[in-house]
């Protein structure tokens, strides 16, 4: 389906009195799948089970955009939601770290790390890369129900498949160090081992990560500047110094201003930061390291139901009656393993939902489990 002449919200400069505006945009192109399936598996005298499914996948594509508009979308965060013509809506990008880019130098690859010792973005919109789309591959509905003489079982199933969404509350999270499996680095390492050496044998493993932890059984190390060293230290309550020993560094080369680099990999000339600081130049400002999937199932409700016999209805003048134990938001799964519920991953914004951008939507789920009686006169 094609929708002409789209109302479409842009960006407008702040200087212009406004954030944003309202513009007939482009041409907007939609399709996509909606079947419903209905059948009895099985049907007996005393026994039947019934299925029905519901399978939905729809895709949205800008075709063309109005004179001057660049691209449709929004930025949150360290993410951009931009629909670019020819791509689907939904698209999330990045700007990426500014890298190595000779693939001939022994450190391609590796964040620039500048004199503030964290790497700089590149927030050229020409040079974003894409990281993901919120939209599902899929959804599924299934709602099985089963019947066996006086009693009924139902259940309604939800299967989101695919999908991204950013997560702001966890970034903040993370960076605050919140969460016991972020007060260390972002990547582990043997420190029995000459660091040095282990980000050189495995490039892959600790580019654009920070190593380094809250103290030196995290993985901090002892800080090289006296100075340093004695500010980050404290009297403990024996009246013995304790020094906290949790210097790190975010991983990358600096510019020797003559066509070569020094390493930043924890020896030598490293710049070495509070954790805070180093996890600030990793996983803090890549939209990327805070990209989740969006997949999950819900068991969305369940019902066991017993029909009283007519021998007994009848004795009591009624024409039916029915008792039912009910549950709702029994169970959720998610690929993402966190915290947060996929489902409600997008943050209201005036008169309209940003989906795939989460902040503080972390809203507890509600299971609710009751019964009913059911009677006809």
């Amino acid at each position: 389906m094609d929708n002409k002449n789209q109302v479409l919200g842009i960006s407008t400069p702040i200087t212009s009195g406004a954030n944003s505006k309202l513009i007939n945009a482009g041409l907007v192109r939609s399709n996509g799948w909606d079947i419903t399936l209905g059948t009895a598996v099985i049907k007996q005298q005393d026994f039947s089970f019934d299925l029905g499914l519901n399978f939905t996948r729809n895709r949205t594509t800008i075709v063309e955009l109005a004179d001057g508009v660049e691209y449709f979308g929004y930025s949150q965060g360290y993410a951009y939601f931009y629909t670019y013509p020819g791509d689907q809506v939904g698209d999330i990008y990045q700007a990426p770290y500014f890298k190595v880019e000779d693939p001939n130098s022994e450190y391609f690859g590796h964040a620039i790390i500048y004199s503030n010792g964290k790497p700089e973005r590149d927030q050229n919109p020409e040079n974003f890369e894409k990281i993901g789309n919120y939209n599902p591959d899929f959804i599924l509905g299934i709602n099985p129900n089963v019947q066996y003489k006086n009693f009924s079982f139902s259940a309604v199933i939800d299967w989101r498949s695919g999908g991204e969404f950013y997560s702001e509350t966890l970034r903040q999270g993370k960076n605050d160090g919140r969460f016991p499996e972020y007060i260390n680095g972002s990547v582990d390492y043997d420190p029995n081992v000459d660091i040095v050496q282990q980000i050189k044998d495995n490039p892959e493993k600790f580019s654009h990560e920070w190593v380094g932890g809250r103290d030196a059984e995290y993985g901090g190390f002892p800080w090289q500047d006296e100075q340093q060293r004695e500010a980050r230290s404290y009297i403990n309550a024996d009246g013995e110094k304790v020094y906290v020993n949790d210097a790190s560094f975010a991983v990358g080369v600096r510019e020797d201003g003559e066509g070569g680099y020094i390493e930043n990999f924890g020896g030598p000339g490293t710049i070495w930061l509070s954790p805070y600081n180093a996890q600030k130049g990793a996983d803090r400002y890549l939209a990327s390291a805070n990209l989740y999937s969006a997949t999950y199932v819900k068991l969305r409700e369940v019902s066991i139901t017993y029909r009283f016999p007519k021998a007994i209805v009848n004795k009591i003048n009624l024409q039916n009656m029915s008792l039912s134990l009910l549950g709702q938001n029994l169970f959720m799964w998610t690929k993402h393993n966190v915290f947060i519920d996929p489902e409600t991953a997008y943050t209201a914004r005036g008169n309209r939902n940003e989906p795939g951008y989460e902040f503080y939507s972390v809203i507890p789920r509600t299971r609710s489990i009751g019964m009913k009686l059911a009677v006809g006169f």
